[in-house]
């Protein structure tokens, strides 16, 4: 497994790196110097070399938190073992663990306006100081974060609060990386859901036989009538109570509509009907 780790500043993401390399046997990767001697962290001139280390020893567990650009994550994005999260936390939580860290080195402070003045430049792009400058999301922090697996939020005062709170994610589960049967069609059966037309709920359905899927449903009415969130289905669209006015629906069962799909000899013993209901 190869962890990439992104987060807002003073937010924890290497305390997460720490906590997997002393907690799980990780190895920690940097692209730099890291200021934090004891991951005693393997450095690589690129991102590509890196990569490629990972790569040969696959079978091996990585993490590193040196993903400040789009560019950096697609190329880590391609490989099936890698897991990108992100770690958040309340802006004034924040400021007070960067003014400990701070204090403790006898460091000049930057005072919270400052401090939230480079968080929004670190996340958006976006500087008060040059309010006609347009950010580009496309590399900023905002927009990697919109696409990690996982998004942990540190709100924890105490680190071994926070330890528990990471141990009870299971970080490392594989199914994180791949999910078993059961996990993926229940995935499957919530986007079948989203082209559900009908007025009253969202019902996505998957039939499945052998690991493979025999045929796909969402609820809503029938081929040939109007679409129920086009007024095609009375009840529905009255926002009647379940139950009520039942004889007068028209839209069909996620259920059915994959059974119909499917059809009685397609189905055959075994299959596996999976429902988002």
């Amino acid at each position: 497994m190869f962890i990439g780790i992104i987060g807002t500043p003073c937010s924890g993401k290497h305390t997460v790196a720490g906590w997997l390399v002393k907690e799980h046997n990780f190895k920690a990767l940097s692209l730099c110097e890291s200021k934090h001697d004891d991951f005693h962290p393997l450095i690589f001139t690129s991102a590509e070399n890196l990569l490629l280390y990972v790569t040969e020893n696959w079978d091996d567990n990585f993490v590193t938190c040196d993903i400040d650009s789009e560019e950096i994550l697609a190329s880590y994005r391609r490989r099936p073992f890698f897991l990108l999260i992100a770690v958040d936390g309340p802006v004034m939580l924040r400021y007070e663990r960067y003014r400990n860290r701070k204090c403790k080195l006898e460091k000049p402070l930057q005072s919270l306006e400052q401090f939230i003045e480079s968080n929004d430049y670190s996340v958006f792009q976006y500087s008060s100081k040059s309010p006609s400058h347009s950010p580009s999301l496309s590399s900023s922090l905002y927009n990697m974060t919109s696409t990690s697996d996982l998004t942990i939020v540190n709100t924890f005062h105490e680190l071994s609060c926070f330890y528990s709170h990471l141990a009870a994610l299971e970080i490392t589960n594989n199914e994180r990386l791949r999910p078993m049967w059961d996990s993926y069609f229940m995935y499957m059966a919530d986007l079948a859901a989203k082209r559900s037309n009908c007025m009253k709920r969202r019902v996505g359905c998957i039939l499945v036989r052998n690991h493979r899927v025999v045929a796909t449903g969402y609820n809503g009415t029938p081929i040939g009538l109007k679409n129920c969130n086009e007024g095609g289905c009375p009840k529905c669209n009255l926002g009647s109570n379940c139950g009520d006015k039942s004889d007068s629906c028209l839209c069909l069962h996620a259920e059915e509509n994959a059974l119909l799909e499917a059809g009685r000899a397609r189905v055959g013993e075994e299959s596996i009907l999976y429902c988002n209901t």
